[in-house]
């Protein structure tokens, strides 16, 4: 404890005394966008695979200290009900999988050996003060550092059955043994009133901190898909338990002090969002993610919902590709998006400050390991955050005549602000609608 006191202090001297107030939320005149601290805000980083608390070996304040550094403001973390092991999904040096022995969550340890990855079993009627002690460090210091957490309370994924703390298998309290997919499901039996109690109690110690957005879950639909295909949303019955874990949320806020966004992950590459979906499943959702959105289809389809959208989630690409993970930044929020969050897995454990190329063990799952990303990317926000975008909307009318073979994004705002990312190709030529006048033109290299 000393420790985080120290360093705050420290913190506090260099960047003058943080304000903490109204927690980020949507902006009142744009809800595309967010108001943080006052200020218009897009949230932009190219940031670690979400081990940074849990991963007791990573050093998360060397971490931090890079993204602010940088001038990042966003990062994501699993809070605890879900890790992998070494090797899962093909990634070499994976925070997100610590080693034996070395995963924290927010259940104590019983006096029972036994778990898959090392150390005894969870008694999940007990809570485990390291934790949270080392929680608190982390959201402490990113807000200090002006970096929203966006905190991932549940996951399914692949390793439920063999990792998760509430998986039977894993606990001494004689959960049920279902299927993985029914974890995010009203029918999970006794595992519903756990993660109840494990949701109100995340919500209770993360309430005081305003650079917090809460996501039910990561990937809801990883093994509840609505249709097949890759880009399916989640099903309706996992939908229903996002409704009552959001009920759970905005019910144990009104005990408190702070009222926070609430986000989901609801589907990749976007979808349509049900406009009955809003009354009922996402009535308490105010940030939507989507994942490898390459084309920013998510904003796209659903610029008539009054929300923010968020692109969180990247990969897929060649591991040097760095021009691609740059360019679907780019694209999204010229798009509308509010956020763009690189998944960047040249953070590891003992590179702490992401200047270690990234490696992976097979051929179908790649990501992103050029370390020089993320100082490509850092412009991205610098530039934005430039622009009035809070009075800004993606207009093709604009565009009166075009010859070109790039892509145009275009951002307006009518008779005062232009903005266009073009994309690739040789040549363009562009006959513009615009109120007549004298302009200012500036030319920015992307990269």
């Amino acid at each position: 404890m000393k420790k985080r006191l120290v360093i705050l202090a420290l913190l506090a001297m260099a960047h003058g005394t943080v304000s903490v107030g109204q927690p980020i939320t949507l902006h009142p005149a744009n809800p595309h966008y967010f108001l943080w601290r006052g200020e218009p805000t897009v949230l932009v980083t190219s940031s670690e695979h979400y081990g940074a608390v849990i991963n007791l070996d990573f050093d998360f304040e060397k971490y931090l200290a890079r993204l602010h550094e940088l001038g990042f403001n966003n990062t994501r973390i699993f809070a605890g009900d879900y890790v992998e092991k070494p090797g899962d999904f093909c990634i070499a040096l994976n925070t997100l999988a610590p080693a034996p022995g070395r995963f924290i969550a927010p259940w104590a340890r019983s006096s029972e050996p036994g778990f898959a990855l090392g150390g005894a079993k969870f008694d999940l009627d007990r809570w485990d003060a390291a934790y949270f002690e080392r929680l608190h460090e982390f959201m402490s210091l990113a807000q200090q550092y002006g970096i929203v957490v966006e905190v991932m309370l549940f996951f399914d994924g692949m390793t439920w059955d063999v990792q998760a703390p509430l998986n039977p298998k894993n606990n001494v309290n004689h959960t049920s043994a279902i299927k993985a997919k029914d974890y995010l499901t009203l029918n999970n039996g006794n595992i519903l009133p756990r993660q109840e109690a494990y949701c109100r109690k995340m919500i209770r110690e993360l309430n005081a901190y305003d650079n917090l957005i809460i996501n039910i879950s990561m990937e809801p639909w990883f093994n509840n898909q609505e249709h097949p295909g890759f880009s399916s949303p989640p099903s309706d019955r996992t939908k229903a338990w996002i409704e009552r874990v959001s009920e759970w949320i905005v019910d144990e806020e009104k005990k408190l002090p702070q009222k926070h966004l609430i986000s989901v992950d609801y589907a990749n590459r976007g979808a349509i969002i049900k406009k009955d979906n809003l009354k009922t499943f996402w009535k308490n959702i105010s940030v939507f993610n989507t994942h490898y959105d390459k084309y920013a289809e998510s904003v796209k389809l659903n610029w008539d919902v009054p929300a923010a959208f968020a692109y969180n989630e990247t990969g897929f690409l060649p591991i040097y590709h760095s021009e691609g993970y740059r360019v679907h930044g780019w694209r999204y929020l010229f798009s509308g998006g509010a956020l763009y969050n690189n998944l960047d897995y040249t953070y590891q454990v003992g590179y702490e400050d992401g200047s270690r190329i990234a490696e992976f063990s097979c051929d179908h799952y790649v990501g992103c390991g050029n370390p020089d990303t993320k100082y490509q990317l850092a412009h991205l926000l610098k530039f934005f955050s430039s622009l009035p975008f809070i009075k800004m909307t993606p207009d093709r009318n604009v565009i009166a005549i075009g010859d070109f073979e790039a892509d145009v994004y275009p951002l307006v705002w009518e008779g005062h602000d232009y903005a266009f990312y073009i994309d690739g190709g040789s040549h363009i030529s562009l006959q513009l609608n615009m109120p007549p006048g004298r302009w200012r033109i500036e030319w920015i290299d992307a990269k």
